[in-house]
C-alpha cells in the first residue's frame, strides 16, 4: 500500500519533537558528565522541538522540510511500525553536542540513532491512512527547582576549584546568597550520577522535593548513603 506522502512527513515531525523535547531520551544520547551542558541540551531541544511544531502548524519557516531532513538518514516502513534513523552528527551539531554519547543500545559512534515509531496503516476506500501510535514521552517535566539547586552545586564547587573565585564567601556576594546556603549546596556537586539524572530528567520520586533536597544538605559524599536519605 502507498502511504501519502503528508502522513510520512507528519510522522517525521511529530517524532522529532517528541523525542526532542523528551528530557531522558536526551540525556541518554548527550550523556549526564558534565550537568551544565546536559541542561543546555535539554533546552536547545525544547527550542528546536518548537520550532518543528510551528513548521508544521504553518506559523513558522524557521524550520522547514530540508532542515529537519537533515536529521533522517533512512525511514523504514513496516506493517506496524515505522523505523527512523536519526543522523547522529547532524542531532549533534543541532544541539551543540561535539560528540553524542554512547548508549547500551548503540553500537558504534557512527551508527545512526533508531527510533520505532509503532503505527497503523488502514484503508479508507481508495485511500490509505497511517495511524500513528504514541511517540511523546510520558515523562513528567524535570522540576526547574531541583535542577537549579543541583547546577548551582556544580557551578559554585567549579568556581572555587578552577580558582575564578578564591572563597565561599566570594560566590555568596556574587550570586548573592547566604554564605551557608552556598557552602551547604556544593555537596550537591557530588550527588550520585543516577540521582542527578533523575533529576535532570524529571524521574526523580514525587518525594524528593526541593525542600527536602535543601534539608538533606550538605549530603554525604557515599552514594549509598545519598540514596538511603533522599530515596526511600
Amino acid at each position: 500500500m502507498r502511504v501519502p506522502a503528508p502522513d510520512i512527513e507528519k510522522l517525521v515531525f511529530t517524532t522529532l519533537a517528541g523525542h526532542l523535547s523528551d528530557p531522558q531520551w536526551l540525556a541518554t544520547i548527550a550523556g549526564v558528565a558534565d550537568l551544565t551542558h546536559l541542561t543546555k541540551t535539554i533546552e536547545t531541544g525544547k527550542r528546536l522541538a518548537l520550532a518543528i511544531d510551528k513548521q508544521q502548524a504553518g506559523a513558522s519557516k524557521d524550520t522547514g522540510p530540508k532542515a529537519v531532513a537533515a536529521f533522517i538518514q533512512r525511514i523504514e516502513l513496516g506493517q506496524n511500525s515505522v523505523v527512523l534513523d536519526i543522523n547522529r552528527e547532524a542531532l549533534a551539531a543541532a544541539l551543540g553536542i561535539a560528540e553524542p554519547g554512547r548508549s547500551a543500545d548503540l553500537k558504534d559512534d557512527d551508527e545512526p540513532i533508531e527510533i520505532i515509531v509503532p503505527m497503523q496503516l488502514k484503508r479508507s476506500g481508495k485511500q490509505v491512512r497511517l495511524i500513528l501510535g504514541e511517540v511523546t514521552s510520558k515523562t513528567r517535566s524535570p522540576d526547574g527547582d531541583l535542577v537549579r539547586l543541583v547546577h548551582d552545586g556544580h557551578r559554585w564547587f567549579d568556581d572555587l576549584r578552577s580558582g575564578r573565585v578564591a572563597t565561599v564567601a566570594a560566590i555568596a556576594k556574587q550570586d548573592r546568597q547566604q554564605v551557608s546556603h552556598v557552602s551547604r549546596n556544593m555537596s550537591l556537586a557530588f550527588l550520585a550520577p543516577d540521582i542527578t539524572e533523575m533529576i535532570v530528567t524529571g524521574r526523580q520520586p514525587v518525594t524528593l522535593t526541593p525542600e527536602r533536597l535543601k534539608a538533606s544538605r550538605p549530603l554525604p559524599l557515599d552514594w549509598n548513603e545519598q540514596r538511603a536519605i533522599l530515596l526511600d
